[in-house]
């Protein structure tokens, strides 16, 4: 088994008694009595070691590019899924100039398909699709294969974290009053007067014809009587029959109702919290140019009716005009990215969602993105670095003035400052804006569900809506009729807010949103307020598996998606009594093929000074990274989950695997003078590190591996028993994870 020291470090016989995590007030290391005592209870808690076994779910498999052909400058990009509909990992992304190239790829063990996408210079997907893992190759070709269900990481599912923030009340768009009003109500009943018997019914007088007053009666010309065009109402006094009628017989009773006044009202919105962000779908500008430029779909300042766009290909005005609603054709998750922004108003959008038999209206209304606008969601080059104009996007000069003169003679300052038209054109061609992906919450059929999901049912229609909102820091939604606009003309029409267009009836709803379909993915476009009704104010891809999305065509855009995750658990000094692997806690992300790692940390169970270490280099102690201003004493994370202040990034080789000793990084724990360092176990020893999956869960403050996920001591036993930890006791793990 592995050594709890290294030697050189300190020599063993100096080290003084240092206490464990789970049982600090007993000495605990005692050199080699340590070992054997931690081995000794690991053996009857857990069954003996696999021999096979190094507590590592990671594995490194060949991935070889064998598309044909290759374009100097493409780009390979393999998760762990399908982007463009799951909630899927990026495994590995590398730069390409020739056929043949081989990447090791860290994948879970148990894995059998991978999801490629290879990308020409411009961006556009040349060949995307499945490939199998065979014998720990995968060969990426022209010829993709079925998707076939496929171990993958385990992304946290048990609750999304998303909470209910602020519910506003919007108001009333609209108030009407109603003045007092008095109705008559006849009572029906057969009178007798001037030796003819009289009925009023049904808003009709009639008069009897024989002379019998249960037998037959006609209607009444229009001169009563020869003198009268019907009842006179100035018979009818105080309610009774007046001369020449019988005294004593009611005629009709009147009833009064008061004035009221009614209110139209906008409903009301609830804001929701830790809503996922991350980097979002990408585009480059050469690509973009085909739904964004001059005379495209979403061409700024032109009306989504005008000319030049109604003779694109594909365009239906009646298609166009029914707005915005998405369905759900598959159970999955749903997301949208918003890649493209024209509007200089600080936007809040929204969403609800209802099935077949359920009234829209009684769906709540929830504000997914509080500020939508372009330049807090959409970046040049990196996410979350370079913010856009808020309407930098709606300008192409550079890039058409580039693409005109992309074959001119260069001037000679252009040779001397390497600025010749080619570069410039090359330059603005491969401009890369990065969006923001917002994933859409589920709270069950009711909205009644405690913990939302990201996973919604098949069959659920999912509208959209989009209000001004001048100041997101301090939220007013209760603003006027023409800045609430929704994705659909039916709902616009509930708020009385009409079609502007004039050849059309009045009692139509607005058009402000509609979906358009490009090269295989689905964009919802909406206009913001402003009266250019170009849709293309907040413009977002749909991500998901939803209904008329063809999977056959080439999405123009590159797929975004995090970097694969693992988890790295530690038993910070070889506790014999609670094994909760806890004491240290953290997440490393890394694509292969890149240069660079994150690691996260999650929780610090022990209380003694832990520093994570990647080789040499010393990343931080865990109790300061989570909580600056927590002492090493303090437990953290170790019940429910708050993010911690700091990430690290690390540079890594391009060779770099987590599958090979723990990526290499170490645990570093002082404590009563000591100073212990815990690598990576040997293959089958018992261990105090193990390397697991994705957004694992890790056990609450002296809650028992084995308790907290019943199939552990399987996995000690059996190396292969690779889905261990898909079995787990949610009321035994950390809660209010957010990943």
């Amino acid at each position: 088994m592995s050594k709890f020291l290294n030697t050189h470090v300190v020599t063993i016989a100096a080290l003084a008694c240092v206490a464990l995590t789970g049982c600090r007030d007993r000495d605990v290391y005692q050199g080699d009595r340590t070992e054997l005592e931690y081995e000794a209870a690991w053996v009857t808690k857990f069954g003996n070691v696999d021999p096979q076994q190094n507590w590592n779910l990671a594995t490194q498999v060949n991935a070889v590019v064998k598309v044909s052909p290759i374009t100097a400058g493409s780009k390979v990009c393999v998760y762990d899924a399908n982007p463009y509909t799951d909630d899927a990992r990026l495994l590995a992304e590398k730069q390409l100039f020739a056929e043949g190239v081989t990447l090791g790829i860290d994948m879970l063990k148990g894995s059998s398909q991978v999801y490629a996408c290879v990308l020409s210079p411009e961006g556009k997907v040349q060949v995307r699709g499945f490939y199998d893992v065979e014998n720990g190759t995968v060969e990426i070709t022209n010829s993709p294969v079925p998707q076939r269900k496929a171990a993958r990481m385990a992304h946290a599912e048990e609750g999304c974290g998303v909470t209910f923030g602020t519910t506003y009340d919007l108001g009333a768009y609209r108030t009407v009053y109603h003045p007092a009003e008095t109705s008559r109500e006849w009572d029906g009943k057969t009178y007798y007067m001037n030796g003819r018997y009289y009925r009023y019914a049904d808003g009709h007088y009639y008069k009897n014809t024989d002379g019998n007053p249960d037998g037959n009666y006609i209607l009444i010309p229009d001169e009563w009587e020869g003198n009268w065009t019907e009842f006179p109402d100035q018979w009818a006094i105080n309610g009774s029959w007046g001369s020449p009628f019988q005294e004593g017989f009611k005629y009709y009773k009147e009833t009064t109702v008061p004035a009221w006044t009614e209110e139209f009202s906008y409903g009301s919105v609830t804001e929701l919290e830790n809503v996922s962000r991350t980097a979002g779908m990408s585009w480059k500008q050469g690509v973009g140019y085909g739904m964004f430029g001059p005379g495209k779909f979403f061409a700024e300042y032109v009306k989504y009716f005008d000319e030049s766009k109604t003779n694109l290909e594909g365009y239906d005005l009646a298609t166009i005009e029914k707005g915005a609603v998405i369905t759900t054709a598959e159970a999955g998750p749903l997301s949208l990215s918003m890649i493209y922004g024209a509007t200089q108003i600080s936007d809040a959008f929204g969403y609800f969602y209802y099935e077949d038999g359920q009234n829209p209206d009684d769906a709540p209304r929830y504000i997914l993105i509080k500020n939508a606008r372009p330049q807090d969601n959409i970046y040049t080059g990196t996410w979350g670095q370079g913010a856009v104009g808020n309407m930098q996007l709606a300008e192409w000069s550079g890039y058409e003035y580039a693409l005109a003169h992309k074959d001119d003679t260069p001037y000679e300052y252009e040779i001397i400052n390497n600025n010749t038209p080619m570069s410039r054109y090359l330059a603005e061609f491969n401009k890369l804006y990065v969006g923001t992906r917002y994933k859409v919450p589920y709270f069950g059929r009711d909205y009644q569900q405690a913990d939302a999901t990201y996973t919604f049912p098949a069959g659920v229609h999912i509208e959209f809506f989009i209000i001004n909102n001048n100041d997101p820091a301090q939220p007013n939604y209760k603003q006027n009729l023409g800045n609430f606009n929704y994705g659909t003309p039916d709902e616009n029409l509930k708020i009385e807010h009409y079609r502007a267009r004039t050849d059309y009836a009045p009692d139509y709803g607005a058009v402000k949103a509609t979906t358009w379909m490009y090269e295989g993915t689905q964009y919802i476009g909406f206009e913001d307020g402003g009266g250019d009704e170009d849709l293309n104010d907040v413009v977002l891809a749909v991500e998901g598996k939803i209904k008329n999305t063809p999977d056959t065509d080439v999405p123009p855009v590159e797929p975004a998606a995090e970097a694969q995750a693992w988890t790295v658990a530690c038993e910070d000094l070889g506790s014999t009594d609670d094994y909760d692997f806890n004491d240290v806690v953290f997440q490393v992300k890394h694509a292969s093929g890149t240069t660079t790692a994150t690691v996260v940390p999650l929780a610090a169970g022990g209380v003694y000074s832990a520093n994570i270490l990647y080789n040499s280099n010393d990343l931080g102690e865990i109790h300061g990274l989570i909580d600056p201003n927590a002492g090493s004493s303090t437990m953290l994370n170790t019940t429910t989950y708050t993010p911690a202040a700091k990430t690290v990034t690390v540079t890594v080789p391009e060779d770099f695997s987590m599958a090979n000793g723990m990526g290499g990084f170490n645990i570093r724990v002082q404590g009563r003078g000591t100073t212990v360092t815990i690598s990576g176990p040997a293959t089958g020893t018992v261990p105090q590190i193990i390397c697991v999956p994705g957004n694992w869960l890790w056990p609450l403050e002296r809650q028992p591996i084995e308790q907290a996920y019943p199939d552990f001591s399987k996995w000690s036993q059996n190396a292969q028993n690779y889905e261990w930890y898909k079995n787990v006791n949610s009321d035994k793990v950390v809660s209010g994870v957010t990943f």
